[in-house]
């Protein structure tokens, strides 16, 4: 049955803003969407009143055809170059007095989403509406209104049509719902300018809760045991975030399942993966939901100029991935994420490296690194400077001068500057020491000098040198009688003298024992991980072409190759060891059918052994046909390489071993192929280096 609906659309002329130098356009839409047919119809009032640009770019998927377009005030004129969108470009007429433009438009949308590979956590689709099973919406900017081409943000009104079994989430606030015949039509409004809004919706089991005034919300495709402690980490966050931000900026928050691989934070609700919604442990985890509802200020209320300098990743990265735990009062988890920052970074190709300022989009895994990480402790060199106090009150200031616009390094730096105590200003220019750290490729190398250390007028005099002039906050670790203490100094020089009281009572002085300084680290700190081997164009030794594992370890190779590593490959009964004496290596397939596993297998940690059928571990045991061991070990000629064993047996897929890629931090990681989650053994493995005087200082009496 063909259904045929007019809308009659309202919509009031609000006066266009000039924000930042950013034209605010006013969107009045209303879309009909149709499941069953992939294909939606849509109307998009755009208005103007004070600020009218001269000429204005428009973007709409070609697979929607433009039924009309009234231009009011406007010549325009229409481009099919690119591959997905056309263009429509408005000029304006002289001595026009009105402006206002009407889209009517309909069409089938149904991109498919892109192929992750193993350098990549997300997917994306340009637009698409599906009907199948546990599948469902997903439209971008430019899937169902025209998204305009440069530095502009909007308000707006979108009434959304549907069938009654859909439910639908926007970018915003839901301001009304009610049922017409067999659909439901709701009606969402941005409290303020958007740079885009995306809407997403499904056949979902919906579950809520309020708080505070605030509607929380979990849309799962199927009924989940799970809503309660989805809905409790929400609640928490939100106690959390507006105790550290300000007030939250929209009246709900939801958790969406997605039928890609996602992990977006949108205006109001993050859409994340039905994959990764089953693993709580995961998706509960600071860097995943914490990080997309804090996404709510940085990035989805305070917004980026991309091309400017992307700084939204490296903030929200700070407040969530780290700051969560800081929060609460969690030290391990503190210490593992700074340790596990620095060795991302240490590991960086240099062909990779490149400053925080031009991070624009997580690409790959390395970008998140630059972007991601890096970027997040360039916040902590800040944070560790001015003070918790000070630090939280620029964010406050940032969240609300900065609302419904965009915001600049600049500006961040500046706050920052506003609320750097006087007695730190007379010492150090903070506006200098943040520019320094986010155009530098560089971290320093920070050491004790020993042979210079002496005491001096009852007291120790500790030299302490630093490789560049990037000015770091670094934690000296002071054993007096036993008993540690920790003490924060800030080294600006190259190299600085530090005065330390009662040096009859200091037994030991290391640096930086828990990694709180952005700084190259020790070889001895550095345990053997993953993304080392694969940071290091590694050669992939196989089984033979005979062996049974060898289509597998080929599709390892493969894969690795289109996901953008850099690597060589070479079968168990062509290899020798000359081959790896200057390389990194990974062998691959198991004791019986690969020569490199047996020659590599010495240098497994004690309490791991392998033979021809069963990984032993720590007093377990598990079958080789049913384990993945991935153990990144001590390269047997070579120190400044790296060796990594992959050992499996008789997988009837690849797939399995995608899941060694989201353990890149790990030394070792033993996972059974029948249970997803956690590894069910894993250590940290660290180089035999003894003689570690540039980081200890033992105090001899």
């Amino acid at each position: 049955m063909k259904y045929i609906i007019t809308i009659i659309l309202s919509f009031v002329i609000v006066q266009c803003q000039l924000v930042s130098n950013q034209v605010v356009l006013n969107y009045d839409i209303s879309v009909a969407l149709k499941p069953s047919l992939r294909s939606l119809s849509s109307t998009t009032i755009i208005t103007f009143n004070s600020t009218v640009p001269k000429k204005i770019e428009f973007r709409l998927l070609k697979s929607l055809k433009i039924v009309s377009i009234t231009a009011l005030g406007f010549d325009f004129d229409e481009n099919t170059n690119d591959q997905n969108y056309r263009s429509i470009t408005f000029t304006q007429q002289n001595e026009a007095e009105k402006f206002k433009i009407v889209f009517n438009f309909d069409g089938e949308v149904f991109n498919l989403p892109k192929e992750t590979n193993l350098n990549q956590r997300h997917s994306n689709s340009l637009g698409i509406i599906s009907d199948k099973s546990k599948e469902g919406i997903y439209l971008p900017a430019g899937s169902f209104y025209p998204y305009p081409v440069g530095d502009f943000v909007a308000n707006f009104d979108i009434e959304v049509m549907i069938d009654k079994d859909y439910f639908v989430v926007l970018s915003g606030n839901k301001i009304e719902e009610r049922s017409f015949e067999n659909k439901i039509i709701s009606k969402w409004a941005t409290p303020f300018p958007v740079d885009e809004v995306t809407i997403v919706g499904g056949k979902f089991q919906k579950y809520t809760r309020d708080y505070d005034n605030h509607h929380f919300n979990l849309l799962t495709y199927e009924a989940t045991n799970l809503a309660d402690k989805y809905l409790d980490a929400i609640i928490e966050h939100y106690k959390i975030y507006t105790e550290l931000f300000g007030d939250y900026p929209f009246n709900e928050f939801s958790i969406v399942e997605n039928f890609f691989a996602t992990g977006f934070g949108m205006p109001g609700y993050t859409l994340l993966s039905g994959k990764l919604l089953a693993m709580p442990f995961v998706a509960l985890s600071p860097g995943s939901l914490a990080h997309e509802f804090v996404h709510n200020w940085w990035g989805n209320s305070v917004y980026v100029d991309y091309e400017k300098g992307n700084w939204c990743e490296a903030l929200t990265t700070f407040s969530s991935n780290y700051y969560y735990n800081v929060y609460k009062n969690k030290q391990n988890e503190q210490i593992d994420w700074r340790k596990k920052a620095l060795l991302a970074i240490d590991d960086l190709p240099a062909d990779r490296n490149y400053p925080v300022i031009k991070f624009r989009y997580q690409q790959d895994m390395m970008d998140a690194v630059v972007g991601y990480s890096k970027g997040a402790f360039i916040f902590y060199e800040v944070y560790k400077l001015i003070g918790k106090q000070n630090f939280f009150d620029a964010l406050r200031d940032l969240a609300k001068e900065f609302r419904g616009k965009r915001a600049y390094w600049n500006d961040i730096i500046n706050l920052f500057d506003k609320y750097t105590p006087q007695n730190i200003k007379k010492d150090y220019n903070m506006r200098n020491i943040v520019s320094d750290w986010l155009n530098s490729t560089d971290i320093p190398l920070v050491e004790i000098v020993g042979d210079k250390s002496k005491v001096e007028n009852d007291k120790l005099v500790l030299h302490i040198s630093k490789s560049t002039n990037l000015v770091t906050t670094i934690a000296l670790n002071i054993n007096r009688n036993g008993i540690w203490e920790e003490k924060f100094v800030t080294l600006k020089d190259n190299l600085t003298k530090i005065y330390l009281d009662n040096p009859t009572e200091i037994d030991e002085i290391i640096l930086d024992r828990d990694f709180h300084s952005l700084r190259k680290m020790f070889k001895w700190e550095k345990s053997f991980t993953f993304n080392r081997v694969l940071s290091d164009n590694p050669l992939i030794v196989a089984p033979s072409e005979q062996s049974p594992n060898y289509a597998i370890a080929k599709k390892f190779y493969d894969e690795m190759i289109e996901s953008g590593y850099r690597c060589s490959f070479i079968t168990s009964d062509k290899f020798d060891e000359r081959d790896i004496r200057d390389k990194s290596i990974i062998a691959i397939g198991n004791l019986n059918e690969n020569k490199a596993i047996r020659m590599l297998q010495v240098n497994l940690p004690k309490e791991l052994a392998l033979n021809n059928d069963e990984v032993s571990y720590n007093q377990g045991k598990i079958a080789t046909s049913e384990s993945i061991l991935m153990a990144n070990i001590q390269h047997p000629y070579n120190s400044a390489k790296n060796a990594c064993i992959i050992n499996f047996d008789k997988l009837s897929s690849f797939d399995p071993l995608r899941r060694l890629f989201h353990y890149q931090s790990y030394s070792l990681a033993l996972l059974d192929i029948n249970k997803p989650g956690k590894p069910i053994y894993s250590i940290e493995i660290f180089p035999n280096i003894y003689d570690k005087k540039q980081q200890a200082l033992k105090i001899q009496k």
